[in-house]
């Protein structure tokens, strides 16, 4: 409805000056309305704006796909949360159902996936910015995060009634968004659009409590105060809808030809993720490449590095102990970098590489008949996860994966015994007794709070390290391999005392006693008399 208001362009001038402020101030006031109604207006319609790309013919029997014109800003609102006029139509939502999805949209895409440079930071920004208006204008994308928010609220609430009002929400955004999205799988021609595989890999997460339920074996390292994969690791993966995100990056043609470079980073890392949750390996290979250690300062040669060379000559230099031998050496610098570095961020991309070459390797019990050479990488695998565990990609115990690669761990070890004479101390495997002392370690960090694989380490450890006699030494040894002292030494000493305790020799019935032992035990003895 048009609104017109009449200025009087020769004023009395014998009216109060008072008056006349009164009426000049309502005619801005005016004048600014109409002028915000005409701004909304036009964006609304170059939001709205829908460009056809490439329309059919009468005798195509094609659908014409579709493409969004964004009106993007080049800076990020400080108020991004906030919609005070309305535009984005999801105000009818509670409160903390917005809250808990705004949480998913920058808590799951910008912290746990801001892998990149200081100086891609505002190109990074933009694109965040970009999903964020996506998720309005496409329904599918919108109703996938609200979804993911309701179920955040329902796992991690104390009120009984946030958590019925979520749960309804959670079922009604579900049901939209299958509706949503099965239209909009309509308008294109088989090849989904990058915000459709964003839409179907943030649906198939269950969000869990994210409190932890189980005391840490070891303290926590420094990636596990900014990962939030470290603090949401109650979340998992449904399998049948994983099984559809699976089948849109087919479509798609894997990760890597997904544009949005935002969108492409939340892929790589929900892989590896999903991947270490559910042992399994990475369905893509990461668009990453390969850290180039020559721009990184001088890294001291870790003794890993000579056993894995040297094993290449018993592996008949296969190719996989060439990339293991990559990985370890590539780890082994980010470990002695992560004290100097002064962004942890920087380490984000290699320390994903790493992580998702690890996961890339078989298990054992996927080899058909291994031999010696299969079950030293299946070792190598297994303790170096166990580290990654517990440094590189640290998530809680109660999330289950170091007792599983513990148990991988342990049957490695336990095939190893057939391949090596333990009389012969010139065996080819004799030259890797340090670095399975190492392993062996780390297995029985891993197995903590399970008492019999424990024992199993430990009566390995006693056997590799009869010759070691102190602390120092024992420590040294394993400081020559991935080893991280603020994470991993607390548990290693605990180790070697129990080590100790177990292999220390009781002492002989007939073994004179010391005379403060001698006399100690007369006291006790008189004592018993006397009661």
């Amino acid at each position: 409805m048009l609104s017109l208001r009449f200025v009087d362009a020769h004023p009395d001038t014998n009216r109060n000056r008072r008056v006349r402020e009164l009426e000049d101030s309502a005619n801005r006031r005016h004048a600014s309305i109409v002028a915000h109604k005409r701004k909304h207006k036009s964006r609304k319609q170059s939001h709205d704006a829908i460009t056809e790309v490439g329309s059919p013919g009468e005798d195509q029997g094609v659908v014409a796909q579709k493409s969004f014109n964004l009106a993007a800003p080049r800076e990020v609102s400080p108020g991004s949360g906030i919609d005070p006029f309305a535009t984005c139509g999801y105000s009818t939502l509670p409160a903390a159902i917005l809250e808990a999805q705004n949480y998913s949209l920058e808590g799951q895409i910008y912290t746990i996936h801001r892998v990149n440079k200081r100086n891609e930071v505002a190109e990074w920004n933009l694109n965040v910015a970009n999903i964020k208006r996506l998720s309005v204008q496409q329904s599918f994308l919108f109703h996938s995060y609200a979804v993911v928010g309701a179920s955040y609220m329902m796992a991690n609430s104390d009120s009984t009634v946030l958590q019925a009002t979520a749960r309804q929400i959670w079922l009604e955004q579900q049901k939209l968004y299958i509706e949503a999205m099965q239209q909009a799988l309509q308008l294109y021609a088989g090849i989904p659009s990058d915000e459709q595989c964003l839409a179907a890999l943030t649906i198939c997460l269950i969000i869990g409590s994210v409190n932890e339920e189980v005391e840490s074996i070891h303290p926590k390292g420094p990636f596990a105060y900014i990962d939030t994969s470290y603090f949401n690791s109650g979340v998992t993966v449904d399998p049948r809808l994983h099984k559809y995100w699976k089948s849109l990056i087919d479509r798609k043609g894997g990760i890597p030809e997904i544009k949005n470079p935002v969108i492409r980073q939340c892929h790589e890392s929900f892989d590896i993720y999903s991947a270490s949750k559910n042992d399994s390996h990475p369905t893509w290979n990461r668009v990453v490449p390969h850290w180039n250690a020559v721009d990184s300062p001088p890294v001291e040669s870790y003794a890993v590095i000579l056993n894995l060379e040297s094993r290449r000559d018993a592996t008949n230099a296969r190719p996989a102990s060439y990339d293991m031998f990559y990985y370890y050496r590539t780890a082994a610098e980010i470990v002695a970098l992560m004290d100097t570095t002064a962004d942890l961020f920087d380490l984000g991309p290699p320390k994903l590489d790493v992580h998702c070459g690890f996961l890339s390797f078989p298990r054992l019990d996927e080899i058909p008949d291994p031999d010696r050479a299969d079950v030293l990488l299946c070792i190598c695998r297994s303790a170096a996860l166990i580290f990654d565990d517990m440094v590189l990609y640290p998530l809680p115990y109660h999330s289950g994966q170091m007792p599983r690669n513990a148990t991988q761990l342990h049957d490695g070890i336990s095939r190893l015994r057939p391949f090596w004479d333990v009389y012969d101390k010139e065996a080819s495997l004799y030259k890797f007794k340090d670095f399975l002392i190492w392993a062996c370690t780390l297995g029985a960090i891993a197995a903590t709070r399970m008492e019999q694989m424990r024992r199993f380490f430990l009566g390995r450890l006693a056997y590799l390290s009869n010759a070691i006699t102190d602390w120092e030494t024992f420590n040294n040894l394993l400081s020559r391999f991935l080893w991280y002292k603020p994470v991993c030494e607390p548990p290693a000493h605990e180790v070697w005392n129990e080590l100790q305790r177990r292999t220390l020799p009781r002492p002989d019935i007939n073994t004179p006693l010391p005379l403060k032992e001698k006399n100690l035990q007369q006291k006790r003895g008189m004592a018993g008399i006397a009661n």
